[in-house]
């Protein structure tokens, strides 16, 4: 019987370890928000206190918004300027008690819809995602 050839064996005993560390940083990586999500987070129903109508203006092609303001100011405001877009937003204002210092909080993010699907308004109930560690952090789920 032959022998094997040595330079045809994918995996030789000496190198195991560097395939558990190839694996373990892949896991890292794929794996460390989806944890993390999990473990520093708390799901939560929060009722929206008010609900504001502005319009935000955008660069042509950008998501971050120049200026936030009343409709009629911006687009007065914007009108000379080229590659300008004012949008229309609607940001909903919430208080929640936060899980990370146990204190009231109040916060506000754009939302068109509740989690009935109907418009929001004030009273309608949405779930947030808030921190346990930090007491301003929240995420729309």
């Amino acid at each position: 019987m032959t022998e094997p050839n040595p330079d045809l064996v994918l995996f030789r005993r000496k190198y195991y370890w560097q395939y558990a560390l190839v694996i373990g940083a892949l896991a890292y990586l794929f794996l460390w928000d989806p944890i993390r999500n999990w473990w520093g987070f708390e799901t939560r129903s929060v009722e929206i206190t008010s609900v504001r109508s502005l319009c935000a203006s955008f660069e042509q092609g950008k998501t971050i918004p120049l200026a936030v303001d009343d409709c009629t100011r911006l687009k007065a405001a914007n009108a000379e300027r080229a590659g300008i877009e004012i949008r229309p937003r609607t940001f909903v204002t919430f208080t929640y008690r936060s899980p990370a210092d146990d204190r009231t909080h109040t916060a506000s993010m754009v939302r068109d819809l509740d989690d009935a699907g109907r418009p929001v308004a004030a009273g309608s109930r949405i779930t947030v995602r808030l921190s346990r560690r930090d007491p301003n952090l929240f995420r729309a789920p």
